[in-house]
């Protein structure tokens, strides 16, 4: 996207782009200023194309954990596990 609006708006930076997309975009996925609660949100309306896995959670975490059906029926059997971790700090 960044190369085609820089075709017509040269001096427009890939950070503005990236910049105005999240915002225009904002909509479409966030929630809840709650951040875990936005994600378990948006989780629940997607309702048969993800599976929301109740995993234990340890003292002091925060998290939610889930798969993507289309996804994971391409990797079934090619793939052990994929994880994404993300961190932040709640003040």
């Amino acid at each position: 996207m960044v190369p085609h609006i820089q075709a017509l708006y040269p001096k427009v930076t890939a950070n503005q782009i990236h910049a105005a997309w999240s915002d225009m975009s904002e909509v479409l996925w966030k929630q809840n200023h709650d951040q875990l609660l936005s994600a378990q949100t948006l989780l629940a309306e997607l309702g048969n194309d993800v599976d929301i896995f109740n995993i234990k959670v340890a003292d002091g975490v925060q998290q939610v954990c889930w798969g993507m059906k289309k996804i994971l029926g391409h990797l079934k059997g090619k793939v052990v596990e994929i994880g994404i971790d993300a961190t932040c700090m709640f003040y």
